[in-house]
């Protein structure tokens, strides 16, 4: 069993333990088919804390919950 530590270690940013339970991670080449946006520009928006929070994975992978893009998505449509 994982402790609670353990598992806040493995999330970074916004995104939380209990946030990830049950939902899909998405990897990059999915988020960039979802949102249509190039690595450098959801990159760039993530610098400024205006895309969907990642999630560290282990060292060298990351991605993102599918809830947290879906949801910037809709974020988007309001956007003019």
């Amino acid at each position: 069993m994982m402790n609670n530590h353990k598992q806040q270690t493995v999330v970074t940013g916004v995104a939380s333990a209990e946030m990830i339970a049950g939902t899909r991670i998405l990897r990059l080449p999915q988020v960039m088919k979802l949102t249509g946006l190039s690595r450098a520009t959801i990159f760039r928006l993530e610098k400024k804390e205006q895309f969907a929070p990642r999630v560290k994975l282990s060292l060298r992978a990351v991605g993102w919950t599918q809830e947290s893009v879906f949801a910037w998505i809709d974020s988007r449509e309001h956007v003019k």
